[in-house]
């Protein structure tokens, strides 16, 4: 049955379409290439599950999908190794790129753009819908207690933060850069949790990175901004209809949802 896999990098996301689960770690990476060719497979740097998990370079191209845990829906997240990190070209790469033209296993979705994260959150009053939504334009749903409203925020690097920003710091000007502060400084406080195991590079460095503008925010700052607010997030991928969730458990009496699209 053919698969999505839902690629991010610092520069994008794209979908793309694996004819199985069966599909080996080459098809895949030969697949990534050429949604990314100024990344050579040998430098690709892959991670996935959460916390984000690198494959390691050392792992056969013959392993399949499935041995690799990876299921339909899952994002990988690109990034490029250095050239001290990077193994040496494998000797059938030629043949994959080969496979692929001719038409393998696989196909690559259309390229799309950056993930568009959207917010639904319940307002602090409930109160009614706006005129525009009476008149057709739909812009909010009634729930027990209030409304569900929908904002769609920026489609740039740190969409997610704008959008974590329109339900945990509503009004703030500088909300992006505060919560990327938010971030930068959990993580220093507590190494033990944030280990480099955990964030695959020094705590240091990924506090330095996701300071900056343009660095995307994922599964990691979900889970320290739902600590942060004491507010449970949902993080909903609607093109898998994968639901994760941010502080569950945790006793917090409010949620918000932060749906994600990967398309304009």
């Amino acid at each position: 049955m053919p698969i999505t896999i839902r690629l991010r990098s610092p520069n994008g996301s794209s979908s793309l379409q694996l004819a199985s689960l069966d599909c080996t770690l080459s098809d895949l990476k030969s697949a990534i290439h050429e949604a990314y060719p100024s990344i050579p497979q040998v430098r690709q740097d892959l991670r996935i599950g959460f916390p984000p998990k690198v494959i390691p370079t050392s792992t056969p191209n013959e392993a399949t999908l499935e041995s690799l845990g990876i299921k339909n829906g899952e994002p990988v997240i690109l990034g490029e190794l250095a050239d001290s990190e990077a193994p040496r070209p494998p000797a059938t790469k030629s043949a994959v790129a080969e496979i692929v033209r001719k038409g393998g296993p696989m196909s690559i979705a259309p390229s799309v753009s950056a993930v568009t994260p959207v917010v639904r959150a319940l307002p602090p009053s409930a109160a009614a819908p706006s005129k525009s939504a009476a008149a057709g334009a739909v812009e909010s749903v009634e729930v027990d207690g209030g409304y569900l409203v929908l904002r769609v925020v920026p489609d740039d690097n740190s969409c997610l933060f704008h959008a974590v920003g329109l339900v945990l710091e509503p009004g703030r000007v500088d909300a992006v850069a505060h919560l990327r502060s938010v971030v930068a400084k959990a993580i220093l406080a507590d190494p033990d949790t944030w280990s480099e195991a955990v964030l695959g590079r020094s705590p240091a460095s990924y506090a330095a990175t996701i300071s900056q503008k343009d660095s995307w925010g994922g599964a990691i700052e979900l889970s320290i901004f739902a600590a942060y607010a004491k507010r449970e997030i949902c993080s909903v991928d609607v093109l898998s209809g994968r639901v994760d969730r941010f502080g569950q458990g945790e006793g917090y009496d409010s949620q918000v949802l932060v749906v994600y699209s990967g398309i304009r």
